[in-house]
């Protein structure tokens, strides 16, 4: 179910990354890696200091799609100008 989630170009819905959860699209970019990203528009300012706690290299982070499957992923890189993870399986 999880793998579906990533097929086609774009997908959207509610993500969840460990314990922080909001509305998001994610790209998946090659069968490694993913690109998720957070709408901006749907966070508070609380949210948005709870997503630059997040860091690249930090322990695997368990990430949920939509309503799909938990799997680990690592951070591998964060653009906090419009809320851009860069992760890759674990």
């Amino acid at each position: 179910m999880f793998q579906n989630l990533l097929q086609g170009s774009r997908n959207s819905g509610v993500a969840r990354m460990d314990d922080f959860e909001s509305e998001a699209s994610w790209d998946l970019s090659g069968s490694e890696s993913l690109v998720l990203k957070f709408d901006g528009a749907e966070l508070s300012s609380e949210k948005r200091d709870h997503l630059s706690r997040f860091r690249a290299g930090n322990p695997p982070v368990i990430l949920q799609l939509a309503a799909g499957l938990k799997r680990k992923a690592t951070i591998v890189g964060y653009g906090a100008r419009d809320n851009s993870f860069y992760l890759t399986w674990v």
